[in-house]
This record gives C-alpha cells, sequence and structure tokens, in this order.
C-alpha cells in the first residue's frame, strides 16, 4: 500500500515538476527591448506639436491652491458650502 502511494505522488512531483519547468523561462508581458523598439518605430515629434507645458518653478502648491492652479473657475466659498451642507 505504501509503495503505491510512493507511486502516486512520484507521478504527482513529476507533473508539477514538468509543468513549472515549461512555464518559468517564459518571457510573458511587457519587456524592455519592446519598449525600445517601440521608440525606434514613433516618429519624432517636433517642439511646434508638443503642447505647451506649464513652467515648473520649484513651488509645489498644495490643497485649495493646487486645485484652483488647476481649475481656474474653483471657487472656495461654494465648494467650503458644499462641504458643510455634508
Amino acid at each position: 500500500m505504501q509503495v503505491l502511494e510512493l507511486i502516486i505522488f512520484a507521478g504527482l512531483a513529476a507533473i508539477v515538476l514538468y509543468q513549472l519547468y515549461s512555464v518559468l523561462g517564459r518571457r510573458v508581458g511587457r519587456q524592455p527591448e519592446d519598449n525600445a523598439a517601440a521608440e525606434a518605430a514613433r516618429p519624432a515629434v517636433r517642439a511646434a506639436d508638443r503642447p505647451v507645458e506649464p513652467v515648473d518653478d520649484g513651488v509645489a502648491l498644495t490643497g485649495l491652491a493646487a486645485v484652483k492652479a488647476q481649475d481656474p473657475s474653483f471657487d472656495v466659498s461654494r465648494f467650503l458650502s458644499g462641504a458643510k451642507g455634508l
């Protein structure tokens, strides 16, 4: 009886090891060389085609100032009255 169990477990171990061997080392997903190939295939963008980026003067805005910088129509008093209503 023990020999039969040993043979069954050895067979299962062989199947699991074979599956691991066949999967490990396989290249799946994105690889670093894929990015290099995509960069080479993409046409160069001229400076005139790029959107104008805001100048970063080293000051990091936080809180409501950051929101106001992203959305000029943002109204602080309306925001606060809405927050109080919750």
